[in-house]
């Protein structure tokens, strides 16, 4: 886990410096760098933690890492309203394969498709593919009587 935290954070300083902060100069080729920034997968809401299926989407997203190596990332040159950078990754699984932990997320229920602005088109073809499969399945999110969009259950949560 730790060469692939090391791994996505290399990479996002090589592909975008100002997310990175040099704290300390160790020598000629090895430097320390703070990361700043915060990250959100571009183009899905996922649960928040206090709400149904929040743990599970939180728990697939840290599998999903765990399990498989960074192949990819791309960033969005503006970060959210809430400074953090916006990006669609690719990860490389054990058989070679290459996948996106949002899709999975998508296709496990635990994230709806939602702030399609920030994805290329086929992208959001893909998303929305694979949303309708999990609501005709039943999964996850999709399973709830009543559910309620993560937006709309921060904006509960605050009043």
């Amino acid at each position: 886990m730790i060469k692939i935290l090391q791994t996505f954070f290399l990479l996002l300083f090589i592909i975008n410096p100002t997310i990175a902060q040099t704290s300390r100069i160790i020598d000629g080729d090895t430097l320390e760098a703070k990361i700043i920034n915060k990250y959100r997968l571009a183009g899905i809401d996922a649960p928040e933690q206090n709400q149904p299926f929040g743990e599970q989407a939180s728990q697939k997203l840290k599998e999903l890492l765990e399990n498989n190596e960074l192949a990819g990332i791309w960033c969005l040159p503006k970060a959210d309203k809430y400074g953090r950078d916006i990006c669609i990754l690719s990860l490389n699984t054990l058989d070679g394969s290459k996948i996106d932990p949002a899709e999975e997320l998508i296709k496990a229920g635990l994230a709806e498709v939602e702030y399609t602005q920030f994805l290329p088109p086929s992208t959001e073809l893909i998303y929305r593919t694979a949303e309708e499969k999990a609501k005709q399945a039943k999964l996850g999110i999709w399973k709830q009587q009543n559910y309620i969009k993560p937006a709309q259950w921060r904006k509960n949560s605050k009043n």
